[in-house]
């Protein structure tokens, strides 16, 4: 239970820590209209309510893993709890993050230099 606890606090702080730190590399800008609302054509582009983005959000992100958490574990045991909860946050959550981000690039490559630029950036920073 000791170990369940310490991975949701892990998920918390890297929700907030981890969470600003991405944000800030990427450069976020709120005030910056979203696709969905730039190219708004009603088939692709639909704007959403915020209870319908999050709920799939959570059916996208959540919906693996009862399947895939049991059977990580049974193959594993409790480091596969560990793995799973620092790939999350280190791993998923910003390749989530970066697809969303590049989603509208013509190229995967402008894509990934521009992923090296940024980190390149963020660690010089460090």
């Amino acid at each position: 239970m000791i170990l369940f606890l310490i991975c949701v606090a892990a998920l918390i702080a890297g929700y907030f820590i981890y969470g600003a730190f991405v944000e800030k590399v990427f450069g976020v800008t709120p005030a910056r209209p979203t696709p969905a609302h730039s190219q708004k054509d009603g088939v692709d582009f639909v704007p959403m309510s915020t209870p319908k983005v999050y709920l799939v959000q959570l059916l996208n992100i959540a919906g693996v893993g009862p399947i895939f958490g049991p059977i990580m574990g049974a193959l594993y045991g409790p480091a596969a709890m560990l793995w799973i909860v620092l790939g999350c946050i280190f791993a998923g959550a910003v390749h989530d993050y970066f697809q969303a981000c590049c989603q509208f690039a013509t190229m995967a490559n402008l894509c990934l230099a521009y992923l090296a630029v940024i980190w390149a950036e963020a660690l010089s920073t460090l």
